[in-house]
């Protein structure tokens, strides 16, 4: 519904009262403009919990549903990475070490991916009729046909692994979309970054996890004859989870 793509709707309640997450971080819209696509990269994705019901308080004040999605870390050990095109988008993942390569399970590494539409060039050729506008009188074309949908996707993460099964992660993503119909341009944005930790002490029975981050999500609406408006929203998270084994 809307200009701004798909919503999504969980057990009756409205789009608003549900959250999602990426790495901890609030996710306000999940959804590109023409709501085929969403911000996610399936290629990074280890894990995707919903929750629509009986969740704690640790996820804020949400009534419909939890969707908290981790992304993977990058490869310690080799590097790899993926292109690939269509008509409708183009993307690269890449990932690798950094730093000279160890034996055992420690380790630097990251991951890279970015996601750019290609809409309103392939539209041009697929699609020329659409939103094309000509001169009644000469027929001459005045705007060029084609859809006036634009969006990019980037995403980067680097951990830091211990020998134990510490590690530290820091991360962070932007997201753009545009739409241009000639007398009125659409724009929104979101970013965000943050950090997660987690301690394994070697001779200790207590496990630590922690992370801080935050997000923001902007639109702007710039109409011909009218003042420029825009809207934003933004937040950040600060937490830390202790976990205590008792003997035997």
């Amino acid at each position: 519904t809307g200009d701004q793509g798909g919503q999504l709707y969980v057990r009756g309640g409205t789009p608003i009262q549900n959250k999602i997450l990426l790495d901890g971080m609030t996710i306000y819209t999940p959804f590109h403009s023409i709501g085929f696509f969403s911000i996610f990269e399936t290629e990074l994705i280890k894990s995707a919990d919903i929750y629509t019901g009986g969740f704690d308080a640790q996820f804020g004040g949400r009534i419909s549903s939890i969707m908290d999605i981790k992304y993977r870390d990058g490869n310690s050990k080799k590097f790899s990475g993926k292109v690939s095109a269509s008509p409708f988008m183009g993307k690269l993942v890449l990932e690798g070490p950094i730093g000279k390569q160890k034996e055992g399970p420690g380790g630097v590494s990251y991951i890279f991916s970015a996601k750019q539409s290609l809409i309103d060039l392939s539209s041009k050729t697929l699609y020329p009729k659409i939103n094309e506008e000509r001169d009644e009188a000469t027929n001459e074309i005045i705007t060029a046909g084609g859809m006036p949908f634009n969006f990019t996707d980037l995403y980067g993460k680097i951990t830091f692994k211990g020998d134990g099964r510490s590690k530290v992660s820091t991360f962070g993503f932007h997201n753009r979309d545009s739409v241009n119909f000639g007398i009125a341009d659409l724009d929104w944005q979101s970013s965000g970054g943050g950090m997660n930790f987690l301690l394994v002490p070697s001779s200790s029975p207590i496990v630590i996890k922690g992370h801080v981050n935050g997000s923001q999500y902007k639109t702007t609406f710039n109409e011909v004859a009218s003042p420029l408006r825009t809207s934003l929203i933004g937040g950040f998270d600060l937490g830390f989870d202790f976990t205590y084994f008792l003997a035997n």
